[in-house]
């Protein structure tokens, strides 16, 4: 009768060893290569893919058809495309408006501001334009009007220029300061 040592050592080797070898066995027999039964090994497949999404309407080519550079392959249902284009129409319309609510907004404010703190005598830089408009009258006479179109105005000179006019720096706050003093005659358009 084998020792209690002799079973544990033939345990502790032999058993690893069948597990090692059933393992190599296995990895021999099979696992290591690949069947392509119908693949072209030497071709080169390219994804294509386009680059509007949509339902595909109509299929110009066959299946491993060679193809040439630029040759159209699908086509698309135009329905969603059109869609996306009016919504993306949609969209930059609605940026439009955003934009012009907010610019009257601020030309308002800044019509608000000159409203409150602009009085007769009172030094002002003006960037814009002058626009001339004419008209006749309801007595048949030519009138003509001229008038500043301001993209940015700032209030000049100090404190109690003009009776009754509050301080130039209650009025300024964001508006850009000018680039030098402008003189009486000085029209910085």
């Amino acid at each position: 009768m084998m020792s209690r040592a002799a079973w544990r050592l033939r345990l502790l080797v032999l058993a690893p060893g069948l597990a090692a070898a059933a393992a190599l066995g296995a990895y021999l027999a099979g696992g290591r290569y690949l069947e392509t039964d119908n693949a072209y090994v030497k071709a080169d497949k390219v994804p294509v893919s386009a680059e509007v999404a949509g339902a595909i309407r109509e299929v110009l080519v066959t299946e491993n058809q060679a193809v040439a550079k630029g040759e159209v392959l699908f086509r698309l249902r135009r329905a969603a495309y059109e869609v996306a284009v009016s919504r993306a129409e949609a969209k930059l319309a609605q940026a439009r408006a955003d934009h012009a609510a907010l610019r009257a907004s601020y030309h308002g404010k800044q019509a608000e501001i000159a409203g409150e703190y602009l009085r007769k005598g009172r030094q002002v830089y003006v960037e814009g334009a002058l626009q001339t408009r004419e008209w006749t009258d309801r007595e048949g006479n030519k009138r003509q009007t001229t008038e500043i179109r301001a993209q940015r105005f700032q209030m000049l000179g100090g404190r109690g220029e003009a009776e009754g006019a509050p301080a130039p720096e209650a009025a300024t706050g964001e508006l850009a300061e000018p680039d030098r003093a402008y003189g009486e005659d000085d029209i910085p358009f």
